[in-house]
């Protein structure tokens, strides 16, 4: 990612990732860290509602559902609820909402 501000500690402009004073060093760590954080969070919240949405395709007799069927069930707005509520407070014991 091109830098378009200016260096604190030599004042001149960063437009490259070639500026290796110990600012700049740690700014790309810790964006580097921000991407990592934002990913492990996506990869749980779909990890959440793939599988709500494979427990309510089971609870329907459902074992090994074709993609399409997955993700339609994962657009389902009682699976998407039931996900956030799981991640929201993971020790809780949760009944799925996706039978009825």
């Amino acid at each position: 990612m091109p830098r378009n501000f200016d260096c604190p500690e030599t004042s001149e402009p960063c437009e490259n990732n070639n500026c290796k004073t110990a600012f700049c060093v740690l700014r790309d760590e810790a964006d580097r860290h921000r991407k990592m954080r934002e990913s492990a969070k996506e990869l749980r919240w779909l990890e959440a509602l793939e599988g709500v949405a494979r427990e309510a395709l089971l609870y329907k007799g459902i074992r090994n559902p074709p993609y399409e069927r997955l993700r339609n069930a994962m657009n389902h707005p009682a699976v998407i609820a039931e996900a956030r509520q799981r991640l929201e407070n993971p020790d809780a014991e949760h009944w799925s909402q996706i039978s009825n």
